[in-house]
């Protein structure tokens, strides 16, 4: 007789795959024997669930719902999108996940992310790497969106879109409403689809009035931070002359000092908070005749 006779594969008791892979549908797509429920979103939208399959799936989820420090069987999750909720959902009950828009795919990687669903966080990462030709006017939005939830992997990849893709992106009237933090991280690129540093700062300066209030006449001082990185001693004479006589988001002494140091460089001061970095970035947009 054999000692451990259950060893030898021929003993196997295997299940086919495809049965296997369909025995939580049922569960997915109703409510039967659920025991929690998550209420997602600024609506509070009621999801329902099983505590096993979604501790199953994360790790997350399981020390909420049998952890030490364990939460009752309505979990809220205010800062969630519910169509990321119902993907995810989808995902850990199936094995699947399909998607109708690209802001589905972001709300989904925010929720992988948080809860530590690393296959699905990565499948969402494939699908934006793939369609970023598609989405490439919304990445501004994609990129405030991710990195107020700390989530940084698609940094890189907005900024190769907003590199390749500045005029369309810029253009649009979505760029107005950008946070100061995004637009400081575009004066940061050292290539842009643009035509010049002064095609630049029009659009910065368009933003700039945007954001001001209507009460203040001139906005000149409160967009310091943001006229540091504005390359102005990169511009010919002819250009900042144009652009002196046009923009308020520059004082009377800021115009003279920078008109001084394009004339020679270092024969005054400039403010602190004037960039004096004389090197041109590229600009990979041809100017039209």
């Amino acid at each position: 007789m054999e000692s451990d006779p259950l060893s030898k594969p021929d003993k196997t008791c295997k299940i086919e795959k495809g049965s296997f892979d369909r025995r939580f549908h049922q569960f997915y797509d109703s409510d039967i024997t659920s025991d929690c429920e998550f209420l997602v979103g600024n609506e509070k939208s009621v999801i329902k669930g099983h505590k096993l399959v979604f501790s199953a799936a994360s790790t997350v989820f399981y020390a909420k719902f049998y952890g030490d420090l364990k939460e009752n069987s309505v979990v809220e999750l205010s800062d969630l999108e519910p169509e990321g909720f119902k993907k995810m959902k989808q995902y850990i009950y199936t094995g699947e996940v399909s998607f109708e828009t690209y802001d589905q795919i972001i709300y989904t990687l925010v929720i992988g992310k948080k809860y530590s669903i690393p296959t699905l966080a990565t499948k969402c990462m494939e699908l934006l790497e793939e369609g970023k030709d598609t989405y490439r006017l919304q990445a501004l939005k994609y990129y405030e969106y991710l990195n107020e939830r700390s989530i940084s992997e698609l940094n890189q990849l907005c900024e190769r879109i907003v590199e390749e893709n500045t005029f369309d992106i810029l253009s649009k009237e979505g760029f107005l409403s950008a946070k100061h933090k995004t637009v400081g991280w575009i004066l940061g690129f050292e290539s842009l689809a643009l035509t010049s540093e002064v095609e630049l700062f029009n659009f910065v300066e368009k933003w700039a009035l945007a954001k001001a209030k209507p009460a203040i006449p001139t906005s000149a001082e409160g967009f310091n931070h943001i006229k540091k990185d504005i390359r102005f001693l990169t511009m010919d004479g002819e250009q900042f002359a144009d652009v002196a006589t046009k923009t308020t988001l520059l004082t009377d002494g800021e115009k003279l000092a920078i008109s001084l140091n394009l004339l020679k460089f270092g024969s005054t001061s400039l403010p602190e908070y004037l960039s004096n970095n004389r090197k041109e970035r590229n600009f990979t947009r041809k100017q039209h005749s």
